[in-house]
């Protein structure tokens, strides 16, 4: 999470019976905390089975977006 200067979405999809069906992270969640925010690795996820055999759940999805990563707020007041 940038070293701790994002906060970031994860989307969880639930069935009727309210079992987790879907897991993504969300990278248009994404928004920065301080300046100077760059992303260099972009999100992933594990692939394979937990302890107990189940597959694990998981995809990226949305696009980082370069205003919620800059240096101002939607006001135009600097983060810092």
């Amino acid at each position: 999470n940038l070293h701790g200067k994002a906060i970031e979405r994860i989307n969880i999809g639930r069935g009727a019976s309210g079992k987790i069906t879907s897991v993504a992270f969300d990278r248009s969640g994404t928004f920065g905390l301080g300046t100077n925010n760059v992303v260099v690795e972009e999100g992933t996820f594990f692939q394979g089975s937990n302890a107990f055999g189940r597959p694990l759940m998981g995809s990226v999805v949305g696009e980082y977006s370069r205003a919620a990563l800059g240096d101002l707020t939607p006001n135009g007041y600097c983060k810092e």
